[in-house]
């Protein structure tokens, strides 16, 4: 049914018998028109939409066949627009509306499509498929003009749209979500421009501009028949399903604010007073407490408001549960389950049909109670069971890590003691190692001292004889290789027991590299090999270990001669390295034109023993400590060395040295200081070129006599039948005779051996330079030890001279005389007690002690003319032999000579001064 006011104020109806009736309100008259067409299926097809253009015409909408037309002033009504013009089809199945405007443009809505053409039919534009905003799902159910005359579709499932005739697109216009998902049926504009929506039974009033909504309840039930028409007062009037509804322009605005109320609580799905019948009202009810078990809960209520309580909203929140508040729901209920102890508060509130809300609300305090084994008492027992659980277990835990530990430690202990013992095995196996060499050492080099000293006396008896020569020389050759196997041997002593030290001095390395490497030009002219050195011209002052440096050269540059052939070459160069920085370098490159070795040779060049025999010298195949002792003295020194050689054609090693201290931790190193000059004066084998039987001896016209302590008969006889000639010898087999002897004799100089039986030098220089009475006496000290550190320790000991075994007796025998030498300087210069009263006690040596105190007792004491010599060992608690012969031997004189000469130089100055006559002098000094 449809119903439309045209502009003449006639009221046009279509009614279900394909039937129109047109009424005119002012002449009151009725004429009926019948549509030329046969009716099919009467409950769909009907008379939809009618409708007047500009000119007067009415058109007349039946929904399956298309547009009928009543031309002004005509009772005749003839078809206009067919289903099959329109779409190409013969029939179609509903045309839903259309509308046309000013311009005469008509819009015809489908059920599937959506087109606009004109009156005259000149052109079809078909909108159905528009994508500018997709339609989706394309059944359009009205087409509406607003107050501005825009075109409005309505989608029964988008809502409405609104056309743009500038680029020919729509727009949605959007509404509360809560609308869409109920079919849309009816769209028109009220006066005031407000978009009217029908939606199942109710109508939804939209701004436009503002999108404000507002749902009014206006039919009874939901009708997809319903068609709306605005009258000229503004009134919109609904055809519904037999009934006519009219409303206002302005609907009546619902400003009641509803009380709400709890209507209902469930208890696991029982009401509330089923569990509580003596409490009141749900609705009075502001806390209810509930147990553990009772944790389902569902909760209703109801706003107050009878105006269309159907479209009454709600909010609601549980605080505990919820983390906001719901939106505004039409749900009247609402369910929580499994909520756990603790306290809850819910807090609900309600809105009338137009949205009108009740700020307040109402709440609800819920408290479930814990269950007995969550309660705070079952929490404390809880905590009590749960320490105590933990003290019993750490009481248990510390019982059982106790009785561990003791074990552990028992085992600890065995293990330890175990080790211990093993420890001080390796370690008496490793002294008793180093304790054998070094007294293989001594016991070789004593027998090689008496080897090599006959042997320079019989090669000076047999000078001329080149026969017998050459015979000496083969054998002092190899007994200087003898010793030089005894050196290497113990060095691989210290180094396995750890107890060999970087000594550093501080020194001109070039020049010493410069002698050392010259010293082998007569090594490369007797085996006629040309030898190229190339060493810096300039020298270069650092921190270096002289021993070990020079070791590392020489056993280099001493394989390189062994391997050379005849017209060979040997290349020695030398360079530094970063002089001007903190970290300067050594390079030493020793090359040479040998046979070379192979890769698998190369492998085991520095293995200890290891020997590679020489073409050239066949006689002499090595040991194989060379290079294993150079690579551990590098590895001690954080040097390194490379090696490069190529069968046939030679061999070339490379050493890298670091120079200087700062490379080395302070444990790494000994620094020498007051003794570096004196050591080196013993670092290399002395070359003496003076003769035995030239060596002329002044200090004295009577013999000076010596001291010879030394466990070896043998070399005591040696060294006794070579100086017995000059000096008187006096001999001790062992330390404590040696001690006494030297007590008893006051001998002028004592040479004596490191290693003996009873006291070791060592004791028996220390005890020789700690009395008075024997400290005067020069000490010359034979040794086999010959590293540097042990030489260090023998001079620090007082040692005035240091020779190691074998030794040459010429040498010896120059040492003895340069000793009594600077002892009869010293004699000169102790006569003198102006120089002694010079300085103080602390600088001054013990003899200087020893002879200050004689002077300065003389001096106190020469005025008596009873004070003599007896006088004088009564106040020095010394006895009168000792005394005589400790003042001889420092001064040259007796000590009553002494005493006379005193008293003399006083008189002498007493004169110089004229204290007094003569007599008077004679009696002052005594």
């Amino acid at each position: 049914m449809s119903l439309f006011e045209d502009s003449g104020g006639n009221l046009w109806i279509g009614c279900f018998d394909n039937s129109i009736i047109k009424y005119s309100v002012n002449d009151n008259y009725i004429m009926k028109y019948q549509l030329p067409v046969k009716i099919k299926f009467p409950d769909v097809n009907r008379i939809n939409v009618i409708q007047e253009d500009s000119q007067g015409n009415i058109y007349i909408c039946y929904s399956s066949y298309g547009l009928f037309i009543v031309e002004g002033g005509k009772k005749t009504i003839k078809p206009f627009l067919s289903w099959y013009e329109l779409t190409d089809v013969q029939e179609g199945f509903c045309i839903m509306d259309f509308v046309i405007t000013e311009r005469n443009e008509l819009w015809i809505a489908t059920m599937d499509g959506l087109y606009k053409t004109d009156i005259i039919k000149t052109g079809i534009k078909d909108y159905t498929g528009f994508d500018g905003t997709s339609f989706g799902y394309s059944m359009y159910n009205r087409i509406s003009r607003d107050l501005n005359g825009n075109i409005w579709i309505l989608n029964t499932t988008k809502g409405p749209y609104k056309f743009n005739p500038e680029n020919e697109t729509f727009s949605r216009i959007m509404i509360d979500e809560e609308f869409y998902g109920i079919y849309f049926t009816d769209l028109n504009f009220d006066k005031y421009g407000k978009l009217w929506l029908t939606q199942g039974n109710s109508i939804i009033i939209v701004d436009p501009v503002t999108h404000r909504t507002r749902k009014i309840i206006a039919f009874p039930e939901p009708s997809s028949a319903i068609s709306s028409l605005r009258t000229k007062s503004g009134s919109m009037i609904y055809l519904g399903d037999q009934r006519v509804y009219i409303f206002p322009a302005r609907v009546p605005f619902n400003r009641f604010v509803p009380p709400v109320y709890m209507t209902g609580i469930y208890i696991n799905g029982i009401d509330y007073h089923n569990y509580y019948r003596e409490d009141e009202p749900v609705a009075d009810l502001k806390k209810i407490m509930l147990s553990h078990k009772e944790n389902h809960l569902k909760l209703e209520f109801a706003a107050l408001n009878y105006l269309n309580p159907e479209n009454n909203r709600y909010r609601y929140f549980m605080k505990g549960i919820d983390t906001d508040t719901s939106g505004i729901v039409p749900d009247m209920s609402v369910e929580y389950r499994k909520m756990g102890p603790g306290n809850y508060t819910f807090w609900f509130t309600g809105y009338n049909n137009d949205g009108i809300g009740n700020t307040s609300g109402k709440t609800l305090e819920i408290t479930i109670r814990s269950p007995w084994h969550r309660s705070f008492v079952a929490y404390i027992i809880y905590v009590l069971m749960l320490v105590t659980g933990i003290i019993g277990y750490i009481r248990l835990r510390t019982m059982r890590l106790r009785r561990d530990k003791m074990k552990l430690e028992a085992e600890v202990r065995q293990r330890t003691a175990e080790l211990e013992i093993k420890n001080r095995q390796l370690a008496e196996i490793d002294e008793t190692k180093t304790r054998f060499f070094t007294d293989v050492s001594h016991e070789i080099r004593t027998p090689l001292t008496l080897i090599l000293g006959p042997l320079d006396s019989l090669k000076k008896e047999h000078f001329g004889d080149e026969k017998q020569e050459k015979l000496l020389d083969i054998m002092r050759r190899n007994g200087q290789r003898l010793m030089q196997l005894v050196n290497q041997l113990l060095d691989i002593s210290k180094l396995d027991s750890g107890k060999m030290k970087i000594i550093l001095s501080e020194g001109d390395i070039v020049k010493d590299l410069r002698m050392l490497v010259y010293e082998f030009l007569s090594l490369a002219e007797s085996k006629n090999i040309h030898y190229i050195v190339e060493i810096p011209h300039h020298g270069f002052n650092t921190f270096f270990d002289r021993d070990k440096t020079e070791k590392i050269v020489s056993n280099l540059l001493s394989n390189a001669f062994k391997f050379t052939p005849v017209n060979g070459t040997v290349r020695c160069v030398i360079t530094i390295s970063g002089e001007k920085s903190d970290h300067p370098e050594l390079e030493v490159t020793v090359s040479d034109s040998g046979p070379g070795m192979s890769a698998d040779q190369l492998k085991n060049i520095f293995d200890r023993f290891f020997s590679i025999e020489s073409h050239h010298e066949k006689e002499t195949i090595g040991t194989g400590i060379g290079l294993s002792l150079t690579r551990e003295f590098l590895t001690l020194l954080h040097g390194a060395i490379d090696v490069k050689s190529t069968p046939g054609f030679g061999s070339e090693f490379t050493v890298r040295l670091p120079l200087g201290k700062d490379h080395l931790g302070e444990d790494e190193f000994t620094l020498l200081s007051s003794v570096t000059e004196a050591v080196k004066d013993f670092h290399r084998e002395p070359v003496i070129s003076t003769a035995w039987g030239k060596i002329k001896f002044s200090i004295h016209e009577e013999k000076n006599s010596i001291l010879v302590i030394e466990d070896n008969t043998d070399l005591r006889t040696f060294i006794r039948e070579n100086l017995s000639d000059i000096y008187n010898i006096l001999e001790a087999e062992d330390g404590i005779t040696g001690l006494n002897l030297a007590m008893t004799m006051i001998p002028d100089i004592i040479i004596t051996d490191l290693m003996m039986p009873g006291i070791d030098g060592v004791t028996l220089c220390s005890r020789i330079k700690g009395d008075e009475r024997t400290s005067h006496i020069p000490v010359i000290m034979l040794t086999a030890k010959a590293t540097q550190e042990e030489r260090i320790a023998g001079l620090r000991t007082g040692a005035d001279d240091y020779l190691i075994k074998p030794f040459n007796m010429e040498e010896l025998a120059i040492r003895v005389k340069n000793l009594l030498e600077q002892r009869e300087k010293l004699r000169m210069k102790y006569r003198d007690e102006k120089f002694l009263g010079k300085s103080s006690d602390e600088v001054l040596s013990i003899d200087e002690r020893f002879l200050k105190k004689v002077y300065k007792t003389i001096s106190e004491h020469y005025r008596d003319f009873d004070f003599d010599t007896d006088s004088l060992h009564r106040h020095l608690g010394m006895s009168r032999g000792h005394l005589f012969r400790k003042i001889k031997a420092m001064t040259g004189l007796s000590a009553s000579m002494l005493i006379r000469d005193f008293r003399i130089e006083r008189s002498a100055h007493l004169l110089k001064r004229k204290t007094g006559n003569v007599t008077e002098i004679a009696n002052s000094v005594g």
